[in-house]
Parts: C-alpha cells; sequence; structure tokens
C-alpha cells in the first residue's frame, strides 16, 4: 500500500484519470452531469466564462509536476529531519563517552593522590647492617627517622650533601631499606668510613 506523498500523487492522477474519462469538472460528480456544451481543448469554465480548471495534457502534466515536487520536498524534509536526529544522537554518545573518560580519570587521580599520602609504617632495625648499635643510636632502628636539625635521614642518618640521589632517590628517607642498607654497606667499606656516624 502506497503512503505519505506517493498516495497523494496516486490519489491525484486517479482523480483526474476519473474526471478525463466523465468529462466532469472538479466541481462535478456523477449525481451532477456536466454543462451541455463540450470542454474546449480540455479547458473547464464557469457559467461566467472564467477558466476553472484544465484537463487538456499540458495541465495535467503541470499538476503532476507540482505533486512530483511537493513530494520531493516532503521526502527530503523528512531525511533532513532523520539526518539532524543522528547527528543530535552522535553528539549525545560522544559528550558521555567523554564524560564517562573525565570520571575515569579523576577517579585514578583520587586514588593516586590516596595511596601516595598513606602514612607509612616505619621498617624498624633488624637490618642494619652497620655492627653494635650503631644503627640503634643513629636512628632508633627506623628507616625512616629524620633529623630536623641536619637533615639528617634514614636509617643510617644520611645526609643529603652524602646520599648525592643514590639509586635515583633524592634522600636516604626516600629510599627503601635495602637500598639504604646497600648504601650504608658501601660507605662503611669495612670499616673504613666508621668516621661518617658519630655513633661510630
Amino acid at each position: 500500500m502506497l503512503t505519505g506523498p506517493l498516495s497523494i500523487l496516486a490519489a491525484a492522477l486517479a482523480a483526474l484519470g476519473v474526471f478525463i474519462a466523465l468529462g466532469l469538472e472538479p466541481s462535478q460528480d456523477a449525481d451532477h452531469p456536466p454543462r451541455p456544451e463540450p470542454l474546449s481543448a480540455g479547458v473547464m469554465e464557469d457559467a461566467g466564462g472564467r477558466v476553472v480548471g484544465d484537463l487538456s495534457l499540458k495541465g495535467i502534466g503541470d499538476a503532476v509536476d507540482r505533486i512530483i515536487s511537493y513530494a520531493v520536498a516532503v521526502d527530503a524534509a523528512k531525511k533532513a529531519q532523520e539526518a539532524q536526529e543522528v547527528a543530535r544522537l552522535e553528539a549525545v554518545a560522544v559528550a558521555e563517552h567523554a564524560a564517562e573518560h573525565e570520571r575515569e580519570a579523576a577517579t585514578q587521580v583520587v586514588a593516586d593522590v590516596a595511596r601516595e599520602s598513606a602514612p607509612v609504617a616505619p621498617a624498624t632495625g633488624s637490618g642494619c647492617v652497620l655492627p653494635g648499635d650503631i644503627c640503634q643510636r643513629e636512628s632508633g632502628g627506623s628507616y625512616t627517622a629524620r633529623n630536623a636539625g641536619s637533615g639528617a635521614c634514614g636509617m643510617y642518618q644520611v645526609l643529603g650533601s652524602t646520599w648525592a640521589g643514590y639509586g635515583g632517590y633524592g634522600s636516604a628517607c626516600d629510599a627503601p631499606p635495602s637500598v639504604q642498607d646497600a648504601f650504608a654497606a658501601q660507605l662503611w667499606d669495612g670499616g673504613a668510613g666508621c668516621g661518617h656516624w658519630s655513633a661510630c
């Protein structure tokens, strides 16, 4: 079954066919017979002689052209409306995806900050590589101990100038116990470096 503009076109053509077959003007039907005088070249006139219709081939062609133009315009408008709706839905999807990405990024930032700011339990001195009670006297056996006065820190209370970015860490306190132990053993050098510690 035809629908929309095509149904209008089909109906119009069917009506014109009936008018031509019956010789009727658009205002006439089977219950109202046509005027006795024949139509001239398909032109219809009212009682006053005014042209009210044109059933000539040219007149029919013009009417069909107008109906087709209307049907094409309606179809184009419908397609444009559908394209606008598709574009709108795509824009909404892109915006939702971007918002989701931003939420995930923000969640990751919060997690990173929370992890970095979480308190770290100090590691205590069972791993001291120096002899005697040097570590206990220097730092109380804590790998995270800091001397506010001198700036020395870590299990072995190493000054920043002595640490000098060892192992890629800014200070001894920033380094894990294994790195602090390795540095202290190197600095101790079999006892030759004892002078680096006041408790030695």
